[in-house]
C-alpha cells in the first residue's frame, strides 16, 4: 500500500533546471535537499568543480561572502564545503570565512588559513598554549 503510494505520487526535481548563473548553481548544489520520498532529487550534471574554475574574481567573492553568513547558520557544513572548494580551484579571498572561523575559534579545516594576512597569522600565534588540545589545529593552520 505505501509502495504503491509513493510510486503514483513520487516525482523528479531537478534543481538546476534553468540556473545558468555559476553562484546559483553552486549554492544550488550545496543546498540540503529536504528528505523527501515522494521526491527525487537529480544530481548535477558533470563535474561541480568546473563550474568553480571558470568562476571569475567577483563571483569568487560573492560566494565567500555567502559562505562567511552560512557560518552563523545551521548550514556551516555547507559553507565549509563551499570555502573548501573555493580554497582549492580559486585564488578568491577568504579573509571574512577567516575572520568567522577564529571568532568561532575554529582552526580546522587548516586549508581555510590559506593566504591569512599578518593579523590573522599572529591572531592564531597569540592563541598557542591557550588550550592544549587545539595546539595541533592552530600549528596546521599556520602551516
Amino acid at each position: 500500500m505505501k509502495r504503491e503510494y509513493i510510486r503514483k505520487h513520487s516525482k523528479v526535481i531537478d534543481p538546476y533546471a534553468g540556473l545558468t548563473d555559476r553562484v546559483a548553481i553552486i549554492k544550488a548544489y550545496h543546498l540540503a535537499a529536504p528528505a523527501d520520498p515522494l521526491i527525487t532529487y537529480l544530481p548535477f550534471p558533470g563535474a561541480i568543480d568546473g563550474v568553480y574554475q571558470a568562476l571569475t574574481r567577483d563571483e569568487a567573492q560573492s560566494l565567500v561572502e555567502y559562505a562567511a553568513e552560512l557560518l552563523e547558520t545551521d548550514e556551516d557544513d555547507s559553507a565549509i564545503q563551499i570555502a573548501i572548494t573555493l580554497a582549492a580551484f580559486t585564488d578568491a579571498d577568504l579573509a571574512v570565512v577567516q575572520e568567522r572561523l577564529l571568532s568561532g575559534g575554529r582552526y580546522e579545516p587548516a586549508m581555510l588559513y590559506r593566504g591569512a594576512s599578518v593579523g590573522r597569522v599572529n591572531s592564531l600565534i597569540d592563541r598557542l598554549g591557550e588550550d592544549l588540545e587545539q595546539n595541533s589545529r592552530i600549528l596546521e593552520a599556520l602551516s
